[in-house]
């Protein structure tokens, strides 16, 4: 789950359930919904990138700011990128960097 503020450039990732901490917030994504607990995991690494796209194109919410926050995320420290030359490379290096 994540909140963001668009005007404020301020991006989280927290636990869900909610015990209250994205009430800082103007929107949440993610497992918030309802929906989002019948996706498929392919699907939920869609809606992720989706949402980083959001964030960083729609929101201007900086882009490294969004990755940090994003790294939380296991399957996100985890997406493989397999369609730039018929092989594997990961998206990001490092350590949330």
């Amino acid at each position: 789950m994540f909140g963001s503020n668009r005007h404020r450039g301020t991006i989280e990732v927290g636990p869900w359930p909610d015990r209250g901490w994205s009430r800082k917030y103007f929107s949440t994504r993610g497992c918030c919904f309802g929906r989002w607990h019948h996706l498929t995991r392919q699907q939920k690494l869609q809606h992720i990138i989706s949402g980083f796209l959001v964030l960083t194109v729609n929101e201007g919410i900086d882009t490294a700011a969004v990755h940090r926050e994003f790294w939380k995320i296991a399957d996100y420290r985890k997406l493989n990128v397999s369609f730039l030359g018929g092989r594997s490379y990961r998206i990001f290096q490092g350590e949330g960097r």
